[in-house]
């Protein structure tokens, strides 16, 4: 795929990034739909949520729902559909967000569809979050109750109530931690707003046996 290509796709996830500009959770519906308008502007030939159904031998089992499918174009160098899977979140979404997007590659090859049987590449597309952060740091999060020991004894029962006073303790002064906060800060993310990622399945010169399916990274606007 073309590199030029791909970039102009990242410009455009800015572009309708800036038109929401403090980011809240839920937001990925919205940006989403903002960058199907804009690929309609930029006559980028695509699909949005369109369901791809898995047949078996006998009859369509399941289906799956993509945000986007790059439809081919030969300008950009698409020779076949390429599957877009859209996130929104922190860089710990990132890791879904593959997972997500290797299993639509792996489950096309059941698709009804011949035109989405073939695919191979996939772009993972994140909106990162913007952090809103208190000027006094929080205290941890305490752990669950202390359970009751199932052996009861006078020591057991003395360590359990030892243990059970410092979590209230702990819950206290996490509680106190979070009442007491004055002033927070939203600190917008300047760096990384979009991280985009080409994904492909690897079908020659594999480094592992056949029973190994091997994805690869071939685009990052990170790197």
């Amino acid at each position: 795929m073309n590199k030029d290509f791909l970039k102009s796709i990242e410009k455009l996830a800015l572009k309708v990034s800036k038109e929401l500009i403090y980011f809240a959770d839920g937001y990925e519906e919205e940006l989403s739909a903002l960058l199907s308008f804009e690929f309609k502007k930029n006559k980028i030939n695509h699909l949005r949520e369109v369901r791809n159904y898995h047949q078996s031998d006998y009859v369509s089992v399941k289906f799956d729902r993509p945000d986007f499918y790059l439809l081919p174009d030969k300008e950009n160098k698409i020779n076949e559909p390429v599957v877009i899977e859209c996130k929104f979140g922190s860089t710990e979404t990132i890791k879904k967000g593959r997972e997500e997007l290797f299993r639509y590659l792996l489950s096309h090859k059941n698709s009804t569809s011949k035109e989405l049987s073939g695919i191979k590449q996939g772009i993972l597309l994140l909106w990162h979050d913007s952090q809103i952060s208190p000027s006094k740091p929080y205290r941890s999060k305490p752990a669950k109750i202390p359970e009751l020991p199932i052996i009861q004894t006078k020591e057991s029962l003395k360590d359990w109530k030892r243990k059970l006073k410092e979590h209230e303790s702990k819950v206290n002064a996490y509680i106190e931690s979070v009442l007491s906060q004055e002033t927070y800060f939203f600190r917008p993310n300047t760096k990384r707003k979009v991280i985009l990622e080409l994904w492909e399945i690897e079908t020659l010169n594999k480094k592992y046996s056949n029973s190994i399916i091997e994805f690869s990274k071939k685009y990052s606007n990170q790197i």
